[in-house]
């Protein structure tokens, strides 16, 4: 990448385009600046946030189809707070068991609360 010196009245054009992948929007933009002078040709750059994003290999295996995926520590929290939401434990009730089977997240059961309403209130009908 490198920078372009402008002069008033040069014409530049963007177009943006922003596509949903996995939750995410990758961003790509096709930039044109007017040729200037003795310049013959218009100076184009296709750029992307895609192009920029540096994928460690750890990223790289987990999205791989021979992967094995086994549930992180954050993942065994959700699934047991998701668990936990059978239609008669209450948000406060979930946040006491789960600072007892997860202390090292959680000290008080107050401090678990939000992340239980939080599950609750994203999955919760």
């Amino acid at each position: 990448m490198h920078s372009v010196s402008l002069v008033a009245g040069q014409k530049v054009s963007a177009n943006f385009c922003a596509k949903l992948v996995q939750g995410d929007y990758t961003w790509r933009w096709l930039t044109e600046i007017e040729a200037l002078g003795s310049e013959t040709t218009t100076i184009k750059f296709d750029q992307s946030k895609f192009a920029g994003m540096m994928l460690s290999p750890e990223k790289l295996q987990k999205s791989a189809s021979t992967y094995s995926p086994a549930l992180s520590e954050e993942g065994l929290l959700d699934r047991r707070v998701l668990e936990l939401m059978d239609g008669k434990t209450s948000p406060e009730e979930i946040a006491r068991k789960i600072t007892v089977e997860f202390p090292q997240r959680f000290a008080r059961w107050q401090d678990a609360l939000g992340f239980a309403a939080e599950i609750s209130t994203k999955y919760g009908i």
